[in-house]
């Protein structure tokens, strides 16, 4: 709760015009200069956050040290002044083209680098226009509005004052989200309702768990949230003093809980949640941070940092999942997106100079560590593990004909399509695990959409067919003597985790916001308990079943979580389950 202080960024890159450059050479210098200043910001502020952040998180900061460091950037907008253009324009028609590329993406997590690429440059051109306000903002609780703020505007308030942030744009896997996450600060992003400036000094609430902004606070409403805010920082309180404890039930069975991942700063914060390692890291985003193939060597640094991070709990890595609602701009064919019947492991079979660069990364990473498993995505047969594994063996082979210490890691398969449920057992005679992708398994399933607004809500709740489906993969895996995890969203659920452990499944992997909660409800409940909830829900012939059960669920292993103006947006600590921003509400 505190009051709104709301950031004008000048408009969007696209807005500054072209002008005449009356000297080149001294539109350069003043790029030049104005990526100087940019880079002393960021410095400055990762020096102001130095106490209150891991060393992971403060190297987003260094991120936009790197992107500002980018020869493909710098040469690109040198190259536009060169061609008589100003700085300013230069520099907004070079990060915009550099950022288009993401623009396409569906995913979230992968499209946000465009929102981070963007803030750069209207960072820049602030500088270039000098209109740069470096001023602290005020005093008292502060809650940081926005258009699409990015992690160099939390400098322009004090910690001690910055109480919630609130953006128009933006998802929870933004720069600012992650760092908004570290920090404990609620935040809401892609946030509908009347502009920005309406809000302006007006008190606000903002709740990050469900995503929501109250404004006009009546009395009553004031004090409410004020109870509620006390409850949460108590029940935070509690959840700390459980964050290194394991998550086994009040008889002693043990869970393990993974985190899913796709930055090294997800490292650091799976460590600091109390994971037992990463159940699925996303290299999607490694390639998309690149205009082109990332190197081998490339690669391997990033996917070094990560396991070094973890060491020596365990790592999966996903090899590389794009096509239908993923793209990679630049190995589109004909400038066709790839269609979700070549994504994944057939992208990849399709292209084995790009799985075997991956895969020799991968290993070259692990070299010394050891804490390498890796995932195969969108598998439907044998013939496609087959292959696959053959891959991993070249690589393998590789690498040591060139003195590498290379240890061939655990390979698992997911289970996403419906087809490799039917093929379990086959599977399970050449892989160490199996891991099941809910998001995509659901729908699949039920022939719904992902991106799809209005099927989000049949999407995001478990039906009865995708329950008995989550029981036979369970059933085939284990008497086949395989593990099986779940790395779906809804494994973040405490409710829905309780089930899926008592159906059997042997981890689950989830964001590493909502793994304490999960946590502190295992630890709530009995085995046997667990048992009877997985037996009721089995038994569920309904939608509507499942969600009393839930309810019934979230009261047993509860960890506890009116009428002002509302907004609603996506929530930045369980982005997943509200995966679009919806429609303001009165």
């Amino acid at each position: 709760m505190g009051h709104a202080e709301v950031i004008v960024d000048g408009g969007q890159l696209v807005d500054i015009p072209d002008r005449q450059a009356s000297n080149v050479q001294v539109e350069v210098e003043r790029l030049h200069a104005a990526i100087r200043a940019v880079r002393d910001d960021a410095s400055a502020i990762r020096t102001r956050f130095s106490g209150q952040l891991g060393e992971t998180e403060l190297g987003l900061f260094d991120a936009y040290a790197m992107l500002l460091d980018s020869p493909e950037l710098l040469a690109a907008a040198t190259t536009e002044i060169q061609r008589g253009n100003w700085a300013a324009g230069s520099v907004a028609r070079a990060v915009e083209e550099f950022a288009k590329h993401f623009d396409a993406i569906p995913d979230a997590y992968l499209r946000e680098r465009a929102a981070d690429i963007r803030a750069l440059g209207k960072r820049i051109v602030g500088h270039l226009l000098d209109k740069t306000d470096s001023t602290t903002i005020g005093d008292g609780p502060i809650v940081l509005v926005g258009q699409c703020l990015s992690v160099l505007d939390i400098g322009k308030v004090k910690r001690d004052n910055l109480v919630g942030i609130v953006t128009a744009e933006g998802s929870a896997f933004s720069h600012i989200a992650i760092v908004a996450r570290a920090l404990g600060i609620p935040a809401v992003v892609a946030v509908q309702g009347p502009p920005l400036a309406y809000l302006d000094g007006h008190e606000l609430v903002v709740d990050g768990d469900a995503g929501q902004v109250h404004a006009h606070l009546s009395g009553a409403m004031r004090a409410e949230f004020a109870r509620a805010i006390d409850s949460r920082r108590r029940e935070n309180a509690s959840l700390e003093s459980i964050r290194h404890l394991e998550a086994v039930t009040a008889d002693g069975q043990r869970a393990t809980l993974y985190v899913n991942a796709g930055l090294s700063a997800d490292a650091e914060i799976a460590v600091t949640a109390g994971a037992s390692g990463i159940g699925l890291y996303r290299s999607e985003l490694p390639f998309m941070l690149f205009d082109r193939l990332p190197s081998e060597r490339e690669q391997a640094q990033l996917y070094r940092a990560v396991l070094q991070a973890m060491h020596p709990l365990p790592v999966t890595i996903r090899v590389l999942d794009i096509g239908g609602d993923k793209q990679l701009p630049y190995l589109q064919e004909r400038r066709e997106p790839l269609t979700r019947g070549q994504r994944g492991i057939r992208f990849l079979l399709d292209h084995p100079d790009v799985f075997l660069t991956q895969l020799r990364a991968a290993l070259r990473a692990n070299e010394g560590l050891g804490n390498l498993r890796l995932l195969l995505p969108m598998i439907t047969c044998v013939d496609e593990l087959d292959q696959s594994l053959r891959l991993v063996d070249q690589a393998v082979e590789q690498l040591e004909g060139e003195g590498v210490d290379v240890r061939r890691p655990e390979i698992g398969v997911m289970i996403e399509v419906p087809a490799a449920i039917y093929q379990i057992a086959l599977l399970a005679k050449k892989v160490a695990f199996f891991s099941v992708g809910t998001n995509d398994l659901a729908q699949f399933l039920l022939a719904t959409d992902r991106d799809d607004t209005s099927g989000a809500a049949r999407f995001g709740l478990p039906h009865p067919a995708l329950l008995q489906a989550l029981h036979r993969i369970i059933e085939e895996a284990h008497q086949a003597g395989k593990p099986v995890s779940v790395c779906g969203e809804i494994a973040g659920d405490p409710a829905v985790a309780l089930v899926l452990l008592g159906m059997g499944f042997d981890a689950l992997s989830m964001g590493p916001a909502v793994l304490p909660r999960v946590k502190a409800a295992v630890r709530r409940v009995d085995s046997a308990s667990l048992r009877n909830f997985a037996d009721e829900a089995l038994r569920c012939q309904s939608r509507a079943d499942v969600e009393r059960l839930l309810s019934k669920v979230a009261r047993t292993g509860a960890v506890e979580g009116a009428s002002s103006t509302q907004w609603e947006g996506e929530s930045v600590v369980a982005a997943a389950a509200k995966p679009h921003p919806t429609a303001v509400t009165n």
